[in-house]
């Protein structure tokens, strides 16, 4: 039996009552923490002893309803929030030191966003073995978008381009079917897009 899980309608969801309605990316990662917690327990993925455990691995043979999907995708958007706040320290520490504001907190970002993409690859691939077409879908677009946005920080324009342009055909495709919440939210992700891919395009000339 085949997993269905509405990756978008999720997070979009999440981010919404959990501070991003006001730009609060700290206090959606935090959400995102707790969310990993509560998953992990109610699933009984952890194993060891006192405070030191181990986190079990989301395997396709061991996945087997939809919270096994959600333990990627939340990783996933914890990472990708603690970079979008560190993006914000980025810019207000090159506003007060310019050309010496730290290449630390770069380092730390492009890091979060390197495990964003890997935990969003991961989503895809066990949805590839265990979801239905239309969670398939949304994964893979998921993970375009994320690739999208790695691509986008380290200014390569070409790729950025090609990922968010994934993203937005599949999301397009979606957008036809579905229930009016998912395609409204569907058109709001359209929309974020947009303004990306048309910032590449200007970069690439």
């Amino acid at each position: 039996m085949y997993i269905d899980c509405v990756v978008l309608e999720t997070i979009k969801f999440s981010q919404q009552q959990n501070g991003l309605r006001f730009g609060d990316y700290t206090r959606y990662r935090q959400h995102c923490a707790r969310r990993l917690r509560r998953l992990r327990k109610g699933l009984k993925f952890l194993h060891g002893r006192g405070k030191q455990f181990i986190p079990k691995d989301v395997t396709p043979e061991n996945a087997s309803e939809v919270r096994h999907l959600m333990l990627p995708l939340y990783h996933s958007e914890r990472a990708w929030s603690y970079a979008m706040q560190l993006r914000e320290d980025e810019r207000n520490d090159k506003e007060e030191h310019g050309d010496e504001a730290s290449s630390r907190i770069k380092f730390h970002l492009l890091g979060r966003l390197k495990k964003a993409v890997a935990w969003s690859d991961k989503l895809t691939a066990l949805c590839v073995e265990r979801a239905d077409v239309r969670t398939n879908l949304e994964a893979e677009a998921y993970a375009s978008y994320m690739g999208g946005n790695l691509a986008l920080y380290q200014e390569e324009w070409k790729v950025a381009l090609e990922k968010f342009s994934t993203a937005q055909r599949i999301y397009s495709e979606l957008a036809k079917v579905g229930t009016v919440v998912q395609r409204d939210l569907l058109h709001q992700i359209l929309d974020e897009i947009s303004p990306f891919m048309r910032y590449c395009e200007y970069n690439l000339g």
